[in-house]
């Protein structure tokens, strides 16, 4: 299956890689190997559970947007960090993924302070130089719509960020509705 899906020679069609989740049933060990041989990024043994197959649909997003980030900021040469980071959805064994493991621990951010399950360094910078331009605050949305984010992956980088008290929140009122919060970026920390 990964050879009908992958060019013939990585010179073919170098631009449209293909990422491969496998779900199967098969747990032969010559299977698993070919499979990681093909480049499978995450393998799923039939049964698993739901919350198994978003943490993986989950992990995968992330890594797609860590490749996007990454083509954004820096397109040509890459340091071993972000291509240990790259190579980290299959850093798990297969059989273990399958088995619901628990993904491999995420890198600390510049300042030294752990990342939460599923944010990418890239995108954290990000989301700081985005703060730090501000004066008088910035919403979620508009840190999503500036750096081309889903509004949910913006407010959990903000949100981290409000844990590492490196920002602050104040709320604007004046609308109907919820009043909007602001997030200011802080020298704290």
């Amino acid at each position: 299956m990964c050879e009908s899906l992958s060019p013939a020679s990585p010179h073919e069609n170098p631009a449209d890689p293909v990422d491969i989740i496998a779900i199967t049933a098969a747990r032969e060990l010559d299977t698993v190997r070919a499979a990681m041989a093909g480049g499978v990024m995450h393998y799923l043994v039939k049964l698993f559970t739901s919350t198994v197959l978003l943490e993986r649909l989950d992990q995968y997003v992330q890594h797609r947007q860590e490749l996007r980030d990454h083509a954004a900021i820096a397109p040509s040469m890459l340091d071993q960090a972000r291509i240990d980071r790259m190579l980290q959805p299959g850093a798990l064994a297969p059989a273990a993924l399958a088995a619901g493991a628990a993904a491999p621990t995420v890198p600390a951010d510049s300042t030294g302070l752990s990342l939460s399950k599923g944010l990418s360094e890239v995108t954290l910078d990000a989301v700081v130089a985005t703060l730090q331009r501000v004066v008088v605050g910035i919403s979620a949305s508009d840190v999503a719509q500036h750096l081309g984010l889903a509004r949910l992956s913006a407010r959990r980088y903000l949100e981290y960020l409000l844990a590492a008290e490196r920002a602050d929140i104040t709320q604007k009122c004046g609308r109907a509705g919820r009043p909007e919060k602001l997030y200011h970026w802080t020298a704290a920390g």
